[in-house]
């Protein structure tokens, strides 16, 4: 069915009162009927609003496209041009978003009363229904004539079609310039891992977070028939339906497992480049080796779910493993939270946080669980700190469960870190702002800095190293930087994940087992 734009109505609307943002745009990523100062702010958060808001008060308002509503409940809704319609909202009143308000009305500002006046009304035109409307939505965000929504917002879009009763033939007919089979197929196949009763309940809040769980990789394992095998899925090219056909069981181990090393950033497009490529090779191993272990755990009558999995070695990941870290477990570096009870690990009860000692010996995928707390073996304060605040930092780190507090525990191992070098120090004799020469308070960055002075002048050349890594960010893994460390600790913006404290951890510990030795 051909689009016939020419006769559509067209308005002019006032955009503070006569038309509102879409709360059913997949856009977003909300929940529907969102409110509008919370789609708004999401617009400004999420997609670069403020600079349209930019562009517009340097350019103008373009006008060779003009937005699109759709009367929904006796309401004009903007389902085409929401970015737009919030600028020119803000444009008009900055205090509709206000963690972007200074900077809208530093733009405002620079625009001329009348030119800002003439932003309040803009013409727009009326879809006739909503089915038209999609089809105006999908032509300009999943094909070539705009640049495309991400995978994920392209899989959103044609599940709400399938959702809302339309069949692959139809999908195909009316969009008949889009890739609509494998948006079906995405859509079924990312449906179809959200399903998972995922133990770690990060895991399943990731998988509706692009940012954390790209659909492209996903996609890179799901469309190679060996790993559909393994996992005990089917993906159909000729219905667009993904589904289990293997025990359910079994395929939700595997995507708790590749979920899991996604988030732990073990795992990446670069990862799965491509299927004979050397990393993709081995990690297909590894799941072979995972998918056996828990086989063999499942026919012996020991628990098989979706919390027993973990991976094999140290991983594909990016060819590195992390220092420190575990060999085995969900995850290298584990996966927010490797909480679950391991298949046969004999250990009971739920104040047990530590893996059983047998289990830790085997080495085989999945065979033991990651404590819920850090490893301090080895760490405590000498006798020329006991006085200090030292020890009862170690004791509190010790005793923290970094599966509920992960924000508390990164917090602390900074605290502990930083003040660990300056009571060092302290111990020495030697005054840190003077060697390396600060106006005003030392930060970790300085206490860095002359600690791996330090271990370089004892010839401690290993731990200057890692400390140098953790000072400059040449760690493949940056959340173990002095930079994220710091970002956790004073940016409201960011937050840490259970793994990201293993990660940093792994890093953290030799340098102060270094310090605190006796």
């Amino acid at each position: 069915m051909l689009l016939n734009m020419r006769s559509w109505q067209e308005l002019e609307v006032d955009v503070l009162d006569d038309v509102i943002l879409d709360p059913q745009n997949v856009r977003l990523g909300q929940e529907r009927e969102t409110p509008q100062q919370l789609i708004i702010n999401d617009l400004f958060q999420n997609a670069k609003a403020l600079e349209l808001v930019q562009a517009i008060a340097q350019l103008g308002y373009l006008t060779h496209e003009v937005p699109v509503v759709l009367r929904r409940n006796d309401e004009l809704v903007v389902v085409e041009g929401n970015r737009r319609l919030a600028a020119l909202k803000a444009i008009q009143n900055p205090y509709l978003v206000p963690g972007f308000a200074s900077s809208v009305k530093k733009h405002v500002d620079a625009m001329s009363e009348d030119d800002r006046e003439s932003l309040r009304t803009i013409r727009v035109k009326v879809a006739p229904s909503q089915v038209e409307a999609d089809q105006l939505i999908a032509a300009l965000h999943t094909s070539n004539p705009r640049v495309p929504w991400g995978p994920d917002r392209q899989a959103a879009f044609f599940e709400a079609q399938v959702d809302a009763g339309r069949t692959l033939d139809e999908l195909l007919a009316l969009y008949p310039t889009v890739q609509v089979r494998k948006f079906v197929i995405r859509a079924s196949a990312l449906k179809l891992f959200k399903s998972v009763p995922y133990s770690v309940e990060s895991l399943r809040r990731a998988l509706n977070d692009d940012r954390k769980v790209k659909v492209s990789i996903l996609e890179r394992l799901y469309e190679y028939e060996k790993f559909q095998n393994l996992a005990g899925i089917r993906v159909s090219n000729r219905t667009a339906v993904a589904e289990i056909v293997g025990p359910e069981s079994r395929f939700f181990a595997v995507a708790e497992k590749v979920v899991g090393d996604i988030v732990g950033k073990r795992l990446n497009t670069r990862v799965l480049n491509r299927q004979d490529s050397p990393t993709y090779t081995a990690y297909i191993a590894e799941l072979e080796e995972f998918v056996r272990s828990f086989d063999r755990q499942s026919a012996n009558g020991r628990p098989g779910g979706a919390g027993a999995n973990g991976s094999c070695g140290s991983g594909a990941g990016d060819g590195t493993s992390t220092p420190g870290g575990p060999r085995t477990g969900r995850t290298s570096g584990s996966t927010d939270g490797g909480d679950a009870e391991s298949a046969g690990s004999g250990t009971t009860g739920e104040g047990s946080d530590s893996a059983d000692a047998s289990d830790s010996k085997s080495g085989t995928a999945g065979s033991r669980r990651i404590s819920k707390k850090l490893d301090t073996t080895g760490l405590a304060a000498p006798a020329a700190m006991a006085t200090s605040a030292i020890p009862d930092l170690l004791l509190e780190i010790s005793q923290l469960n970094v599966e509920t507090f992960p924000n508390a525990a990164f917090d602390l191992m900074r605290t502990l870190l930083e003040k660990t070098i300056k009571m060092y120090a302290e111990v020495l004799n030697v005054n840190i702002r003077s060697e390396v020469q600060v106006r005003g308070f030392v930060m970790l960055d300085n206490c860095l800095e002359w600690l791996e002075k330090k271990a370089r002048a004892d010839g401690a050349t290993a731990i200057a190293g890692v400390i140098k890594k953790v000072k400059t960010g040449q760690l493949g893994y940056y959340v173990a930087t002095s930079d994220h460390l710091n970002a956790i600790n004073h940016n409201p913006l960011i937050s840490a994940t259970p793994s990201e404290v293993r990660t940093a951890w792994n890093s953290a510990k030799p340098i102060l087992e270094w310090m605190l030795k006796p």
